[in-house]
């Protein structure tokens, strides 16, 4: 390649230097044939092709293979040309950084709509009660109450099943007929500062709780006074309580205790120790007493007394034909 780049070279510096008076005179000579003679179609020689292109042909023509000469076969490199060294691979990839695209509307989270809280304030008697919709709480203030509560709720706008829980402040009197006070109130579970409901004065408390199906498990009703009651039929009737410890309670004066557990069958244990001790009452009824508690498997009669009851009728028994004879 060297060899055929040099001859290149001289030939064109020498056409370069004799080009100029050979072409010069022989344009001459051509301009005083052309004006003597008629014009005639001129064949250029060599084909067509100019000199230098005639001298390149006969240089390439003499000039032999690579392998003539008896070179390498292996090319040999231009000074001026640059070879890339090649960059080792160390195995580890550079990171690719991507921007995460921006969220469209669609992606975007929805922030969700809060139901909005309700306050509710009304009266039951003389107590002020607040109502909170968006805990299911409500609150009585000092005073003593005198309506059932599903009524009361109904007639103020309230949902009954929408009460999860009651709080009683301190100077909350039951009424002396308490029957129904709180029963079908589906939604409740919880009593809270019971001992700040005072019940002293209650005489009636049949179905106080009765169908309330969501009463809490465990409920602590040993504050209450129930010294001067007289009747407690039905008072947790189809109730969802499953334990209950009442051996507190003073029963001396009640006659009736009709379907007072009826159908509570979530109710697992109950003690009911002691009561009849010392009873006053006379003509004293337990028909239906414990009907339908499938579940009971712990009931505590220690000391249990039934003097003077006159009738037991169907209290054990889930026999639908059972009925009550009274004597």
């Amino acid at each position: 390649m060297r060899v055929r780049k040099s001859l290149y070279i001289i030939i064109i510096t020498l056409l370069m230097t004799l080009s100029g008076p050979l072409q010069a005179v022989t344009a001459s000579q051509l301009s005083e044939k052309n004006n003597n003679q008629p014009a005639t179609t001129m064949r250029l020689p060599n084909d067509g092709r100019s000199d230098l292109q005639e001298l390149i042909q006969r240089v390439d023509a003499n000039v032999g293979d690579d392998s003539a000469e008896g070179r390498s076969s292996e090319p040999e490199t231009d000074e001026h040309e640059t070879v890339e060294e090649p960059v080792e691979n160390s195995g580890v990839s550079e990171p690719t950084v991507k921007e995460a695209p921006e969220a469209t509307d669609s992606q975007k989270p929805v922030a969700k709509n809060k139901a909005p809280r309700a306050i509710t304030t009304n009266t039951n008697g003389t107590s002020t009660w607040t109502f909170d919709s968006a805990t299911g709480l409500l609150v009585f203030g000092a005073g003593t109450l005198s309506q059932i509560l599903k009524t009361n709720l109904t007639n103020a706008g309230v949902t009954p099943a929408d009460v999860k829980s009651i709080q009683f402040e301190s100077g909350v009197v039951a009424p002396a007929n308490s029957s129904n006070l709180f029963s079908q109130l589906t939604g409740l579970s919880q009593l809270i500062d019971v001992s700040n409901f005072d019940t002293s004065s209650v005489k009636y408390m049949s179905g106080l709780f009765y169908k309330d199906s969501a009463l809490a498990t465990t409920l602590d009703l040993s504050t209450f006074d129930t010294s001067n009651v007289l009747s407690m039929g039905s008072m947790f009737e189809e109730s969802g309580a499953t334990s209950l410890d009442l051996s507190s309670w003073d029963v001396t004066k009640v006659s009736g205790f009709g379907n007072m557990f009826r159908n509570a069958t979530k109710l697992t244990t109950l003690n009911l120790s002691t009561w009849g001790v010392g009873r006053t009452a006379t003509s004293v009824e337990m028909w239906y007493m414990f009907y339908g508690t499938s579940l009971l498997t712990n009931l505590n009669l220690t000391n249990f007394k039934t003097t003077n009851v006159t009738n037991m009728s169907c209290s054990y028994t889930e026999n639908p034909d059972c009925f009550i004879s009274r004597a």
